[in-house]
């Protein structure tokens, strides 16, 4: 499928953690869509900090946002679900521009009643697709992880082939995890066309910035109030840090690689306590069994369907098989074409809890110590 599938990386490399790249191909514009979220932002950041004398642009479904970007970005008012307004964005892109799109949708809900989650995470690359090969630009897609099979045992590779019969049930029956597949067949049928396109399948992005309404917020408060750490037995968590991803997308870009690769990490109970007491909060780890916590995630979803209805619970019956489903996701294809090096897991998630701290969203005494774009 992709002539490049044996590049040996020489024009330049992935750097250690916290060290910029080195510039050696720039983008004459970059348009940047989902610049609010975790690899969004981290993207544009370090694009910013890499270009002196290019264009940077992103599109805004929300223009309040635009006081929340970094000075010197032209913000466009767009959704990707209107192709007319992506295209207005794009104005004047050549061949030499690149179009970065991170949007997700992540929605757990058992239908798809209005079609919105449809409309962001199939239609909305769909859309992006077209524009891309209208300019005949470069286009990199941060994708999520449920664009890939997920079977219950074994590796998870860019490669492993979908069987119903073997896969977890949970990725064949929610709208989300369907319309991110079908994301996944269009844009490599793209790529097979002739678009320059980099797509990389990203599970959970963490930090170093939190965004405010992030999950992951309330899970850590409670962690915080009550001193223990609860997590899924026997599962490590499958993770990426925003700046190796965000990285990631440039080394491609400047190395001219098109192809798709899993960017992931996991992190161990004790590794995501040991990043709690770096930042001066000592946890109990507290074990949870897949029954109890399925059992605990139908009686909140009975409650917030006939009782709680405004409720918004941190658990549901899709989450916790989702906690429990293989996380085996091989980034070995990403370390050899792009030598992926992600950070460890202490640096990730202590830098995304001190973020927290210097927010208020937890307290905690500890010292100040600003996380990096790198």
């Amino acid at each position: 499928m992709n002539e490049r599938s044996s590049y040996v990386i020489s024009a330049m490399t992935f750097s250690e953690p916290s060290t910029p790249l080195e510039v050696t191909r720039s983008p004459d514009k970059v348009l940047v869509i989902g610049a609010t979220g975790h690899v969004g932002r981290i993207f544009l950041e370090q694009g910013l900090d890499l270009f002196a004398d290019t264009e940077f642009r992103v599109l805004l479904r929300n223009v309040g946002n635009a006081k929340n970007m970094p000075p010197g970005v032209d913000c466009r008012a767009g959704d990707v679900c209107d192709v007319q307004s992506i295209r207005a964005a794009c104005e004047g892109l050549t061949s030499d521009s690149l179009i970065f799109d991170s949007v997700t949708q992540i929605a757990l809900n058992d239908d798809d009643e209005d079609g919105s989650i449809a409309a962001i995470n199939l239609q909305g690359v769909i859309n992006v697709v077209q524009v891309a090969q209208e300019l005949g630009c470069t286009l990199h897609k941060a994708h999520s992880n449920g664009g890939l099979p997920c079977p219950r045992e074994g590796a998870i590779t860019e490669r492993t082939p979908t069987s119903s019969s073997e896969e977890e049930a949970i990725y064949a029956r929610l709208p989300y995890l369907k319309a991110k597949k079908e994301a996944t067949k269009h844009l490599l049928r793209a790529q097979a066309d002739g678009l320059r396109l980099t797509v990389s399948y990203l599970p959970s992005p963490i930090g170093p910035a939190s965004r405010a309404d992030a999950i992951f917020n309330g899970l850590v408060k409670r962690y915080v109030k009550t001193r223990n750490y609860f997590f899924p037995e026997g599962v490590d968590v499958a993770y990426v840090d925003a700046r190796d991803a965000a990285k990631a997308h440039w080394v491609a870009f400047m190395n001219e690689i098109h192809d798709d690769f899993i960017l992931s990490n996991n992190a161990s109970s004790t590794e995501i306590m040991d990043s709690f007491e770096r930042v001066g909060l000592v946890l109990k780890g507290r074990p949870l069994k897949f029954k109890t916590v399925v059992a605990l995630g139908r009686l909140l979803d009975f409650l917030k369907k006939w009782i709680l209805r405004k409720a918004e619970f941190p658990l549901s019956e899709a989450t916790a098989y989702l906690m429990f489903a293989n996380m085996a996701y091989s980034s070995a294809k990403a370390q050899k074409q792009l030598g992926f090096k992600p950070r460890p897991v202490r640096d990730t998630f202590s830098d995304h809890f001190q973020d927290l701290i210097h927010r208020g969203v937890i307290e905690v005494d500890c010292a100040a110590r600003p996380p990096s774009i790198w």
